[in-house]
């Protein structure tokens, strides 16, 4: 019985062993986490220019906007017998207005603030946290194995040493 025991173990041990990463597998992993993290990096900053030069852009149309507002104000107080000749015209400026603030009303609720970049840099440092307590779990298990592992070899001595003591 504790033979058949003992068999089960060593060749669960030996299954487990076979599924525990390489330092090759740890190496190539960091080398992906690394990988990642650049790539993020340069995404990150990339969206942050393109929000900055966006942000800006939206500034420019805003004074554009609010300048075009001003200029149709007062050509409609000067000129009121143009604006009856033209109706037509006037409503498609004033359409195209509308428009353009539904656009930017669209473009600022679309836009990432800088308080939802922080929750996405807090959120890849934690990431990145659990990726490194993982390694390092993983660097105790192996070297816990190891040892483990010259007991059974310890134990599979002396078991052959009682055997041969006893005759068996």
């Amino acid at each position: 019985m504790l033979k058949k025991d003992f068999i089960m173990d060593e060749k669960e041990l030996k299954r487990i062993l076979e599924k525990l990463p390489t330092k090759e597998d740890l190496k190539k992993t960091n080398e992906k986490i690394d990988k990642v993290e650049k790539n993020l990096s340069s995404k990150i900053e990339e969206n942050s220019r393109k929000i900055d030069e966006n942000s800006k852009k939206i500034d420019e149309n805003r004074k554009r906007i609010d300048e075009v507002e001003k200029n149709l104000s007062s050509k409609i107080d000067a000129n009121s017998k143009k604006i009856d000749a033209n109706s037509e015209r006037l409503k498609r400026i004033a359409l195209q207005v509308v428009e353009n603030r539904q656009a930017i009303k669209k473009i600022e609720e679309n836009m990432v603030t800088k308080e939802e970049h922080r929750e996405v840099i807090n959120t890849l440092d934690k990431m990145m946290a659990i990726l490194q307590k993982i390694e390092r779990e993983q660097i105790f298990t192996y070297e816990w194995i190891k040892r483990i592992e010259s007991d059974v070899e310890k134990n599979k001595k002396d078991i052959k040493i009682l055997k041969e003591k006893l005759n068996i």
